[in-house]
């Protein structure tokens, strides 16, 4: 009989726990927390009065990304990135019995990211929608922001201890495009079409590679085409060359043409004219 309650016990714990994981999606503020030293290699410009401003107002809980917990501001127009440090915690208790090459996979893992990050915000924080960027802790922010959890508690935390990432919001960018197809705003979506063809072809041009271009990573604020993702990018000395900075530009967009074919075709037209402007 004991076993048999014990067993119980066990499974209403697991079910109340996957219960309250399914609710709040994850997050737990230590999650967002890192036990990373202040690094010089991270720093970044103070932030401008506009990103103070923006930091000013609560956040309420968005959605949880593959590195990311996501704040949107309140007043819609941008959202506050919290990197899950639990999936890159440079120190664990568990470290003694790891092998040493997983260890320094985490380590090399969360370099990537930040490298990433940093890129996006130094060369082409306009194609990111990149406000500001916090990837090791300071004193100067002095300042703290209310989060609105995904069950509605509101946490108060101090900005100069955790690193984040402040970046406009947009909206997807392929939905966005069949939205306005099939309202029949035809001028609408070829604006929007035209503009995700030049960031491509810039990002290409400033010499930065986007390994996980796909489509869910792509936004419009407005007409203007962002880049939604920032953990993929790296510089590529090689699309200095003008020929392969074209070839990586084909490439990527061969995706969307190849999208726009199967789905909007009434589209290819002025899509692969686009393109063309950017191999003449």
């Amino acid at each position: 009989m004991n076993i048999f309650r014990l067993f119980l016990f066990a499974i209403l714990f697991i079910c109340a726990e996957r219960f309250c994981h399914k609710q709040t999606h994850g997050f737990r503020l230590h999650k967002i927390h890192s036990s990373l030293p202040q690094n010089p290699q991270w720093e970044t410009p103070l932030p401008t009065n506009e990103a103070c401003e923006i930091l000013q107002q609560p956040f309420h809980f968005l959605n949880s990304g593959g590195e990311c917990y996501v704040f949107v501001s309140q007043d819609g127009d941008y959202v506050l990135k919290f990197f899950k440090h639990h999936h890159m915690r440079q120190k664990s208790w568990i470290d003694p019995v790891l092998p040493q090459s997983l260890i320094e996979k985490r380590r090399e893992r969360l370099s990537k990211l930040f490298t990433s990050c940093k890129i996006a915000y130094e060369r082409f924080s306009e194609g990111t929608g990149l406000v500001y960027l916090h990837l090791t802790k300071t004193d100067h922010l002095r300042s703290q922001i209310r989060l609105f959890d995904p069950i509605g508690v509101v946490h108060t935390l101090n900005l100069d201890e955790i690193e984040f990432v402040l970046q406009k919001r947009a909206t997807l960018a392929y939905s966005t495009l069949t939205a306005l197809i099939e309202a029949r705003e035809f001028e609408a979506a070829k604006r929007r079409l035209e503009s995700l063809v030049d960031l491509i072809a810039s990002r290409s041009k400033a010499g930065i590679a986007d390994h996980d271009a796909r489509k869910r990573n792509f936004g419009f604020i407005g007409s203007d085409a962002i880049e939604l993702d920032l953990g993929s990018f790296s510089l590529n000395e090689s699309l200095k060359d003008p020929q392969e900075a074209q070839k990586a530009f084909l490439y990527e967009t061969m995706k969307l043409r190849r999208w726009i074919k199967k789905y909007h075709p009434e589209l290819s037209e002025s899509l692969d004219a686009k393109i063309k402007e950017h191999l003449i």
